[in-house]
């Protein structure tokens, strides 16, 4: 398992050629990548999973499957 760690920007217009190049070394096709969206630096916030909802929709238009966890600990339920 590979991890990429990435905020600052994140899910904009500006993001998507450093998003492909990421994911382009977790997939010899992107495609077969997942994305994991932890909005901990948002978490205080009152609507942080907007922030799940944007990764989506930008993951979404670069064709990788991302989906979002509230915790680390969902993550490894997961078995991501």
């Amino acid at each position: 398992m590979t991890i990429a760690l990435l905020g600052s920007g994140e899910f904009t217009e500006a993001m998507e050629e450093v998003d492909r190049e990421v994911l382009s070394y977790f997939a010899k096709a992107s495609k077969d990548a997942i994305v994991a969206i932890v909005p901990l630096a948002a978490k205080k916030e009152a609507d942080y999973l907007k922030w799940v909802e944007m990764g989506r929709k930008h993951f979404d238009k670069l064709g990788v499957e991302a989906y979002g966890a509230e915790t680390a600990q969902e993550l490894k339920r997961a078995n991501v």
